[in-house]
């Protein structure tokens, strides 16, 4: 009499399995119809994400009028960029530690600078700097 427990219990089971379910729910999977989270879930209103462009580089040229000046004499230093936003500042630095901050405004700029009596003639460097972007050109000066 002893066994008589487990042995209905091991009947129980063996018609339940039979039966083709589990003690803990369905044992056989419906292919026709998946289980809501194993399904991927797609959403027909979301958009593909837009690719990324890096920015355009921004370029910096400098020119010079006259590029060749006496002592004491003026020039003219003309920028142009692209890809540069208005308002940004361009620094201009020449001789005798001269320089002058000006306003890019449609991708172009110009300051004039006058150098003193006491510069040595020679060639020097005119460098412009725009937003970390640089450009160089030479001036002339004669005696």
């Amino acid at each position: 009499m002893r066994f008589s427990k487990p042995l209905a219990a091991a009947s129980i089971l063996s018609v339940t399995l039979l039966g083709g379910t589990a003690l803990t729910g369905t044992a056989f999977a419906d292919a026709a119809h998946p289980h809501p989270a194993a399904a991927a879930q797609h959403d027909d209103n979301q958009r593909p994400h837009p690719r990324k462009t890096a920015p355009a580089t921004p370029s910096v040229e400098a020119s010079l009028t006259p590029d060749t000046i006496g002592q004491g004499g003026s020039y003219t230093v003309s920028i142009t960029t692209t890809n540069v936003d208005d308002g940004t500042d361009a620094t201009v630095s020449g001789p005798d530690d001269q320089s002058s901050t000006i306003a890019v405004e449609g991708g172009a700029a110009s300051t004039t600078l006058s150098l003193t009596r006491r510069t040595r003639p020679g060639t020097y460097t005119v460098s412009v700097d725009v937003d970390g972007v640089s450009a160089t050109t030479t001036l002339t000066v004669t005696g």
